[in-house]
Protein backbone atom coordinates (compact mmCIF):
# COMPACT_ATOMS: atom_id res chain seq x y z
CA UNK A 1 0.00 0.00 0.00
CA UNK A 2 2.94 2.45 1.25
CA UNK A 3 4.83 1.23 -2.16
CA UNK A 4 1.65 2.32 -4.75
CA UNK A 5 1.45 5.83 -2.64
CA UNK A 6 5.07 6.18 -3.53
CA UNK A 7 4.84 5.21 -7.14
CA UNK A 8 2.31 7.53 -7.01
CA UNK A 9 4.11 10.10 -5.97
CA UNK A 10 6.68 9.59 -7.77
CA UNK A 11 5.43 9.96 -11.39
CA UNK A 12 3.42 13.14 -10.22
CA UNK A 13 6.78 15.03 -9.42
CA UNK A 14 7.99 13.77 -12.30
CA UNK A 15 5.20 15.21 -14.64
CA UNK A 16 5.37 18.55 -12.43
CA UNK A 17 9.36 18.51 -13.60
CA UNK A 18 8.80 17.82 -17.07
CA UNK A 19 5.84 20.19 -16.83
CA UNK A 20 8.24 22.69 -15.49
CA UNK A 21 10.74 21.77 -17.86
CA UNK A 22 8.93 22.21 -20.90
CA UNK A 23 7.93 26.04 -19.65
CA UNK A 24 11.48 26.87 -18.99
CA UNK A 25 10.70 27.50 -15.59
CA UNK A 26 13.39 24.66 -13.88
CA UNK A 27 16.40 25.53 -15.88
CA UNK A 28 18.35 22.27 -14.54
CA UNK A 29 22.05 21.91 -16.28
CA UNK A 30 22.99 18.77 -17.43
CA UNK A 31 25.36 17.85 -14.58
CA UNK A 32 23.03 18.75 -11.62
CA UNK A 33 20.67 16.73 -13.58
CA UNK A 34 23.13 13.56 -14.07
CA UNK A 35 24.24 13.56 -10.28
CA UNK A 36 20.60 13.10 -8.95
CA UNK A 37 19.97 9.45 -8.73
CA UNK A 38 16.89 7.74 -8.53
CA UNK A 39 16.75 5.70 -4.47
CA UNK A 40 14.68 3.23 -3.65
CA UNK A 41 12.92 2.63 -0.61
CA UNK A 42 12.31 -0.63 0.83
CA UNK A 43 9.54 -1.19 2.14
CA UNK A 44 7.92 -3.89 4.66
CA UNK A 45 4.75 -5.08 4.64
CA UNK A 46 2.66 -4.47 7.07
CA UNK A 47 1.81 -8.10 7.66
CA UNK A 48 5.48 -8.55 8.23
CA UNK A 49 5.71 -5.54 10.68
CA UNK A 50 5.39 -6.54 14.35
CA UNK A 51 2.79 -4.83 15.91
CA UNK A 52 4.46 -2.62 19.02
CA UNK A 53 6.70 -1.34 16.32
CA UNK A 54 3.39 -0.07 14.22
CA UNK A 55 2.26 1.55 17.43
CA UNK A 56 5.27 3.25 18.45
CA UNK A 57 6.19 4.65 15.14
CA UNK A 58 2.41 5.67 14.70
CA UNK A 59 2.01 9.65 14.38
CA UNK A 60 0.75 11.42 17.68
CA UNK A 61 -2.91 11.80 18.04
CA UNK A 62 -3.71 15.85 17.45
CA UNK A 63 -6.89 16.32 19.57
CA UNK A 64 -8.23 19.18 18.75
CA UNK A 65 -11.70 20.80 20.26
CA UNK A 66 -14.51 22.35 18.36
CA UNK A 67 -16.73 24.43 20.03
CA UNK A 68 -20.19 23.39 20.61
CA UNK A 69 -21.69 27.04 18.61
CA UNK A 70 -20.62 28.19 15.91
CA UNK A 71 -20.25 32.34 15.48
CA UNK A 72 -23.38 32.68 13.47
CA UNK A 73 -25.36 30.89 15.76
CA UNK A 74 -24.37 32.81 18.80
CA UNK A 75 -24.79 36.42 16.58
CA UNK A 76 -28.59 34.90 16.31
CA UNK A 77 -28.58 34.75 19.67
CA UNK A 78 -27.39 38.31 20.12
CA UNK A 79 -29.96 39.71 18.38
CA UNK A 80 -32.48 37.62 19.91
CA UNK A 81 -31.60 38.99 23.17
CA UNK A 82 -31.23 42.38 21.85
CA UNK A 83 -34.93 42.07 20.23
CA UNK A 84 -36.47 41.01 23.57
CA UNK A 85 -34.34 43.63 25.74
CA UNK A 86 -32.33 46.53 23.92
CA UNK A 87 -30.97 47.61 27.49
CA UNK A 88 -28.79 44.06 26.99
CA UNK A 89 -26.99 45.82 23.99
CA UNK A 90 -23.78 47.26 25.92
CA UNK A 91 -23.67 43.98 27.83
CA UNK A 92 -23.17 41.92 24.97
CA UNK A 93 -21.11 44.05 23.86
CA UNK A 94 -18.93 44.15 26.79
CA UNK A 95 -18.96 40.10 26.86
CA UNK A 96 -17.65 40.19 23.32
CA UNK A 97 -14.54 42.61 24.51
CA UNK A 98 -14.44 40.40 27.48
CA UNK A 99 -13.49 37.10 24.88
CA UNK A 100 -11.58 39.09 22.17
CA UNK A 101 -9.34 40.69 25.08
CA UNK A 102 -10.87 43.92 24.26
CA UNK A 103 -9.91 43.76 20.43
CA UNK A 104 -13.26 43.34 18.98
CA UNK A 105 -16.68 44.29 18.54
CA UNK A 106 -18.60 41.69 17.05
CA UNK A 107 -19.25 37.99 17.31
CA UNK A 108 -17.15 37.03 14.58
CA UNK A 109 -14.14 38.59 16.35
CA UNK A 110 -14.11 36.13 19.17
CA UNK A 111 -11.74 33.32 19.02
CA UNK A 112 -13.19 29.83 18.40
CA UNK A 113 -11.27 28.79 21.49
CA UNK A 114 -13.53 31.39 23.41
CA UNK A 115 -16.90 31.08 21.63
CA UNK A 116 -18.17 28.35 23.98
CA UNK A 117 -17.54 30.33 27.15
CA UNK A 118 -19.34 33.63 25.45
CA UNK A 119 -22.46 31.34 24.52
CA UNK A 120 -22.37 30.31 28.05
CA UNK A 121 -22.26 34.10 29.34
CA UNK A 122 -25.00 34.86 26.49
CA UNK A 123 -27.23 32.02 27.95
CA UNK A 124 -26.84 33.27 31.90
CA UNK A 125 -27.52 37.23 30.78
CA UNK A 126 -30.43 35.84 28.61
Amino acid sequence: MLEIEMQKLTAAIERLTATLEGQGALALDAQKTAKVQKKTFAVVAVEDAPQATLEAEAAPEVITSKPKHSAGELQAKCLEIVKADRSKKQAIVGLIAKHTDGKGKLVKDVPASNLDALAADLEALA
